[in-house]
């Protein structure tokens, strides 16, 4: 059962990226490795032709809402501006930094106390960390290669931590938790340096997660069949290009199914690690057993490139749907501005 469990939950992220690796290196059709190709015309190659000095500033939005047929709810609404610029080229490749510059939180509906303990604690925490400088390394197709100063972004990260603790103990969203029986000391665990330093350099490579690699222009679909440690899933990969521009964009959906049976077996313990409590709690336990329809965990990229290889709109969205009820989660990324070409 709990094996079931793990597989289904806390597998889903990792499946859908072994998916998502599948679909954008070896799909159908695909180059694997376009550093050993020469481009067609039929063919368009995710490359980077950066100069030094480059300088894009970026708006990226975070948004959640928990959808119960045509109603939404929306539970996390957060914002930042962050800069990202080439501070060395050379033939081996570019020298980055991504830089922090804004962080904001907007008004949310009405949640449970845990909802609201996470996002105050994730505002404080964001407004800390303004400032926060990432540096790390491109090749010269612009795939990420490593980080400079992952040590001190971890460092920055611990401090920010040490010093808000304080502060966010005394919020009275906090209090309302507490008294609601949330552990707090469990979610600030949770938040801890290791998760900020994760996220922030997951958030930095994903800009450039498709850069080195070669594409069919066009369209394809196809379905995997389920495998051990994997779930049966439909891909879909559009690819297009603007011949008068040179811009191009890429999409992936990935769609995973989780059986009926394994909801079956897993009830309403499965429906509260994907979905939450305050959905799962409207499903009485006796339904479970009567569950017809699969789950999906459906995955949603999309990218969109000037003809110089920076992203210029970035979308990353997850899904878990069941019937009409969903949890959905979005990154919308798009330029504000931006400066090339200055020798």
């Amino acid at each position: 059962m709990k094996n079931l469990l793990s597989l289904a939950a806390l597998g889903a992220t990792l499946l859908v990226a072994s998916a998502f690796t599948t679909v954008h290196r070896s799909a159908p059709g695909g180059i694997a490795d376009s550093t050993a190709v020469e481009p067609a015309d039929s063919t368009v190659g995710i490359i980077s032709y950066f100069c030094k000095h480059d300088t894009v500033v970026y708006q990226v939005y975070e948004n959640q809402w928990k959808i119960t047929g045509g109603d939404s709810l929306l539970f996390v609404d957060a914002a930042l501006r962050a800069m990202i610029a080439v501070t060395d080229s050379t033939a081996e490749g570019y020298e980055m930094e991504y830089r922090i510059l804004e962080t904001q939180t907007g008004e949310v509906a009405e949640e449970t106390p845990a909802v609201k303990a996470m996002n105050v604690i994730s505002r404080l925490i964001g407004e800390k960390l303004q400032g926060l400088s990432v540096r790390f390394t491109l090749n010269p197709y612009g795939q990420v290669t490593g980080f400079l100063n992952e040590a001190e972004v971890k460092n920055l990260a611990l401090t920010t931590l040490d010093e808000v603790k304080d502060e966010i103990l005394k919020l009275p969203e906090i209090q309302a938790a507490k008294e609601a029986g949330i552990n707090i000391d469990e979610v600030l665990k949770s938040m801890g340096e290791e998760q900020i330093v994760a996220e922030y350099l997951n958030e930095v490579a994903r800009f450039f997660a498709y850069h080195g690699a070669e594409y069919y222009i066009g369209e394809q679909k196809w379905y995997q069949n389920p495998e051990p440690g994997k779930l049966a899933c439909d891909n879909y990969l559009n690819i297009s290009y603007d011949p008068e521009d040179g811009e191009y964009g890429l999409k992936v959906i990935v769609d995973n199914y989780i059986p009926a049976e394994t909801l079956v077996k897993q009830g309403q313990q499965l429906f509260t690690t994907l979905i939450g409590d305050s959905i799962a709690g409207v499903i009485a336990d006796e339904m479970y057993n009567k569950m017809q329809q699969d789950m999906v965990l459906s995955d949603r990229q999309q990218v969109n490139y000037w003809s110089n290889g920076w992203p210029y709109e970035l979308l990353f969205q997850k899904e878990t749907r069941y019937l009409d009820r969903s949890k959905l989660t979005q990154t919308y990324i798009v330029w504000e501005r931006y400066s090339f070409q200055n020798y």
